[in-house]
């Protein structure tokens, strides 16, 4: 989390709506910072549940600090849930139905799974489809960060994102209300874009599907922290 976003105030609407969303992006790209960010200033009006096996409570309780002082009251962070099993959806289950949160963020999807388990298609869907039933039974948009295919680095060009590389189990566009990506031109070296304007210090997030009408990109400043 060396860099941090201007702001992604200009973000919230495309989370606001309800149901399932996906947001996909290669390592480096700031998805936990981009979520992180956007779960703190949600939570200015909302209850939002962030939960990570990325980072633990503590460090990203010290990022929020670093940007705006403190945590928002309306922001849980919890890095102690259980990996992938069925005690973790009992024990989310509990949580919202206790705090009843507007949001629900997890960061990220394949380390909630964990490294030492394999899991074939099917089983990959069951998760996404858990995910999905979670967010229709409590009214609430549900954000999955999403571990992009790793051929975006053996494409070549701009290695920008596209539909085709959520390849995260069948139903991981199917099911989604939005699919979307995230892009920064000059980790990859980029400094202009086709149009001569200056990139290296962006990010680009681009609604690859919205069940809700828009689709297309926003792209947002980041500096050095």
């Amino acid at each position: 989390m060396g860099e941090k976003l201007i702001s992604p105030l200009r973000l919230q609407f495309l989370f606001q709506s309800k149901g399932l969303k996906v947001v996909g992006a290669r390592p480096g790209m700031g998805v936990t910072t981009l979520l992180l960010t956007l779960a703190g200033e949600l939570a200015a009006d909302y209850k939002v549940l962030f939960i990570s096996y990325q980072d633990c409570k503590e460090n990203l309780t010290r990022h929020l600090a670093r940007k705006s002082g403190t945590v928002p009251e309306g922001l849980t962070l919890n890095s102690s849930l259980p990996f992938y099993c069925h005690a973790f959806f009992v024990q989310l289950e509990e949580m919202l139905l206790t705090e009843q949160y507007d949001y629900l963020i997890l960061d990220n999807l394949q380390a909630f799974v964990g490294e030492e388990n394999e899991l074939d298609q099917f089983e990959k869907d069951i998760i996404i489809r858990a995910f999905a039933h979670l967010s229709r039974k409590y009214s609430l948009p549900v954000i999955l960060a999403l571990t992009l295919s790793a051929l975006i680095e053996k494409r070549g060009g701009d290695r920008k994102p596209m539909i085709r590389d959520f390849i995260w189990g069948r139903q991981i566009i199917n099911l989604p209300h939005q699919v979307i990506s995230l892009y920064r031109p000059g980790y990859y070296g980029v400094a202009e874009d086709e149009a001569g304007n200056q990139v290296s210090k962006t990010i680009e997030i681009s609604c690859l599907k919205n069940d809700s009408g828009y689709t297309g990109r926003i792209i947002l400043p980041i500096e050095d922290q």
